[in-house]
């Protein structure tokens, strides 16, 4: 661990109180957020445009309640989230057939999320055992 002395003599800064300035100022214009995304902010992203309110809040309670399973926890982020809107909208679009409801992954979603709807198998799989009872 290096201290503020040692990074201003190493980065050609005058003194350490510029570099404690310098961090201040990044830590400033990143609002202090220090964290990867996560599955929720990948739910926000994805549902930005969606105008239903719905699916956007099933899907972040199917992505929250699926982290208790173990299964789930090796998917990326965004894997999870874009399964947790699939999910989401088959549960509140339902259609005769599980095919059809793949079919309704329209090209935006799929050029929105990066995934088709194959790829997010693994995260349906686990998900779906997870569904919250929602009112």
């Amino acid at each position: 661990m290096m201290n503020t002395r040692d990074i201003a003599t190493c980065c050609g800064f005058a003194v350490s109180q510029e570099v404690l300035d310098v961090e201040r100022s990044l830590l400033t214009a990143l609002g202090y957020r220090l964290d990867g995304p996560t599955a929720h902010t990948f739910v926000e992203h994805f549902t930005r445009r969606h105008v239903d309110q719905e699916v956007r809040r099933r899907a972040h309670a199917i992505a929250d309640s699926s982290l208790f399973d173990h299964r789930c926890v090796k998917l990326l982020p965004s894997a999870m989230a874009a399964a947790a809107v699939l999910l989401a909208r088959m549960c509140l679009e339902p259609a005769p057939h599980a095919r059809e409801q793949v079919r309704r992954w329209s090209r935006d979603l799929e050029g929105m999320t990066g995934y088709k709807p194959m790829d997010m198998y693994d995260g349906l799989d686990c998900m779906y055992n997870t569904l919250p009872v929602l009112d």
